[in-house]
């Protein structure tokens, strides 16, 4: 039966000290912020150019997804199937098929619950036991062990689960026009993994639930989550359809009263949990090995920038020798506007940076430009950098190139290229949130929104953007895929001193290389004596502090593991089935970061997925059925944070227990007799005993 969040709560909290700690930094301004897909890159820091895709998640994206994280997001992993009797089989016994002692006799009797609940079956409209099939990556860490306990836990309410298995996890998040569907007569979409409506469209490979991504909850500022939850949002590849949860977004972004608006969004995330197009399994605490030689900063374990490009050397801040990244990360595009992927993040953000970059404390980092409120929260003034010259023979970035990008390829005025859209993943976001965008100057321009947004530079509608040369769109239009193929992106040869790194070489495939070589003309280091936007840090002055950067990329988790245990590599994300072995090892320092994603298991509600999904109570039922404290606290060992209730992390300014449902936590027989009755309720299904 439904629980207020925070009652009984028994979770192991690792780290509670560093938690507290972040917590108070953070303060009530700092909690208001696909690894894998983030749906949009906001995964709020800097250390995307090094661990970013390997242990998770905006993406996300996304980044969700965008310009990916910190520790991104495909969840590859060691351990997969090995631990899968032990955690799944095995545990299915405690908390899963049977829970006859833990779980089911303590509880027996409550309200006229008996003390053992009879095995059942789902029977669907056509009259045969539902089998719903759940997509995962084996090779992704301990996916292979939540597949089995997911797999366990549905069979108490009658449903049997067949696993599928990918190499690929991002790409199966995505979606595509039925044969016999016309899109151009589509309402909306199609549009980055949004294909359209749901009856016209299916997602890839027939998949019914699928977990393995991490979504970014944007605890500093939501609103842009809608791309996840509304109708024609652009991550939306999983045909979610609820006009309330439209309209509450549309309150939402139109009130200018910040209390008003945090009320309307803890709304939204307690209605996610009623309507439940996801499972919100855990909240996001990512590891990372370093070297002990390796320097990071306090500020590396705090939700926020980091100064990444100046605090990472070995002993002593002088340039040298190489940086050697081990991942699993596998980037799907070198072209920045339609990167929502943790690991196409991690690549792009050492050859350029992004506009500007945000503290634990929302306190502005200014990268490229610097934003500020002209004092009507309505007209917002940005002032670039003059020193940021591109590469390629396209010359010094002014205020003009951002006035092209937002208006073509952001889709604010046109699209200049062959494609219904502009080819980017933030047209649909730009029309929506921006009336007009104006050159003020030759380093600066103008937004003018439709009406007052005080936390407009929290959005990361503009924020972790990378500016591209007026000179390259133009040169490729209206050839959308020529330009994305380009030499020019393909070898980044497009970023001039835009980065810290330059591009040398990327070897493709799922064991590779990108490798990258300090960047001589770095245009920040001109920026820590004077600067026409902020004076720096002094460690931007030879920043960054290695000849050599290379992502030295594998196939499998497992083959990283055993590489940095023989002694290679200087960094790599770790996944929980490790860290406690990597933390007793002479050779390594762990550190571990609160982050904004949101582990899930996505439900199908487009043409080909299950019937049952497509019906509210069916998806909650499924929610109610499975232990996410057995997934949090036995298979993850407490290590990937506590389990998640809805789309907010629970010290986020926009998480309130009382708006939201409770699912999978402290699970007893009443919550698995209220989920049966919920099936037996719709029409067509029964729960029968057998």
């Amino acid at each position: 039966m439904p629980k207020d969040p925070q009652e009984g709560r028994h979770f192991r909290r690792m780290n509670s000290t560093r938690r507290r700690r972040i917590l108070q930094a953070l303060g009530a301004a700092g909690a208001a912020g696909l690894a894998g897909c983030t749906g949009g890159d906001d995964d709020d820091s800097d250390n995307q150019s090094e661990n970013g895709g390997q242990n998770g998640g905006e993406n996300g994206g996304q980044n969700g997804g965008e310009n990916g994280g910190q520790n991104g997001g495909e969840n590859g992993g060691e351990n997969g199937g090995e631990n899968g009797g032990e955690n799944g089989g095995e545990n299915g016994g405690q908390n899963g098929g049977e829970n006859g002692g833990e779980n089911g006799g303590e509880n027996g009797g409550e309200n006229g619950v008996p003390d053992e609940l009879p095995p059942v079956e789902t029977i669907g409209p056509n009259g045969e036991q539902v089998t719903l099939s759940l997509m995962h990556d084996p090779s992704g860490g301990d996916d292979a062990d939540i597949a089995a306990q997911i797999q366990s836990d549905l069979e108490r309410i009658g449903i049997n689960v067949e696993l599928l298995e990918t190499a690929n996890i991002l790409s199966e998040l995505n979606s595509e026009p039925n044969e016999d569907a016309n899109p151009d007569e589509f309402e909306y979409g199609p549009i980055a993994r949004n294909a359209g409506p749901p009856e016209q469209t299916r997602v890839v490979n027939d998949w019914d639930m699928l977990i393995g991504i991490g979504g970014n909850s944007r605890p500093r500022n939501p609103l842009a989550t809608e791309v996840f939850w509304v109708p024609d949002g652009a991550v939306n590849a999983y045909g979610f359809v609820d006009e309330e949860m439209a309209n509450l977004y549309d309150q939402a972004n139109n009130t200018t009263d910040r209390e008003e608006r945090v009320n309307i969004l803890t709304q939204i995330f307690g209605r996610l949990t009623e309507q439940s197009p996801a499972n919100f399994l855990s909240e996001d605490e990512e590891w990372d090995a370093f070297r002990p030689e390796i320097n990071t900063s306090d500020a590396y374990n705090e939700f926020g920038f980091s100064g990444a490009v100046y605090n990472r050397y070995r002993g002593e801040q002088t340039v040298s020798g190489d940086y050697v990244v081990l991942t699993t990360g596998r980037p799907q595009t070198f072209y920045p506007p339609e990167a929502d992927d943790t690991s196409s993040g991690a690549v792009i953000g050492n050859v350029a940076d992004i506009a500007y970059a945000l503290t634990a404390e929302n306190e502005q980092v200014p990268q490229t430009m610097k934003i500020e409120n002209t004092g009507d929260s309505q007209v917002w003034t940005c002032t670039i950098r003059d020193n940021i010259q591109f590469g390629a023979d396209f010359g010094q970035c002014t205020a003009e190139d951002w006035v092209y990008q937002i208006n073509n390829i952001y889709g604010l005025e046109g699209n200049p290229f062959n494609e219904e859209t502009p080819p980017s993943a933030y047209a649909d976001t730009w029309p929506q949130r921006v009336e007009n965008v104006e050159q003020t100057g030759e380093f600066e321009f103008q937004i003018e929104l439709p009406q007052a947004d005080p936390d407009f530079f929290l959005r990361p509608l503009l924020r972790n953007r990378y500016i591209l040369p007026m000179g390259l769109y133009e040169k490729y239009a209206p050839d959308a895929e020529a330009l994305r193929q380009s030499e020019e992106v393909q070898n980044f040869s497009w970023t001039g001193n835009l980065g810290p790194y330059s591009f040398s070489s990327n070897t493709p495939g799922g064991t590779g290389d990108v490798v990258f070589e300090r960047n001589d003309e770095y245009y920040m280091r001109e920026h820590v004596d004077r600067s026409n936007v902020e004076v720096m840090n002094d460690g931007y002055a030879d920043a960054p502090y290695f000849n050599t950067l290379l992502r030295d990329r594998e196939a499998e988790t497992a083959t990283i593991n055993e590489r940095w245990r023989n002694g290679d590599g200087d960094t790599m994300g770790l996944e929980t089935d490790v860290v406690e072995e990597f933390q007793q090892r002479n050779d390594t320092r762990t550190e571990n970061t609160l982050g904004p994603f949101i582990s899930s298991m996505f439900f199908n509600m487009r043409s080909n997925g299950d019937p049952l999904l497509k019906e509210a109570d069916g998806r909650f039922a499924i929610c109610q059925a499975i232990n996410k404290e057995t997934i949090t606290e036995q298979i993850q060992r407490g290590l990937s944070g506590p389990p998640a209730v809805t789309w907010q992390p629970r010290w986020s300014e926009f998480f309130d227990a009382s708006e939201a449902t409770l699912h999978g936590i402290d699970l007893d027989n009443s919550d698995i007799q209220d989920a049966r009755n919920r099936i037996s309720g719709l029409e067509g299904f029964s729960v029968e005993e057998v």
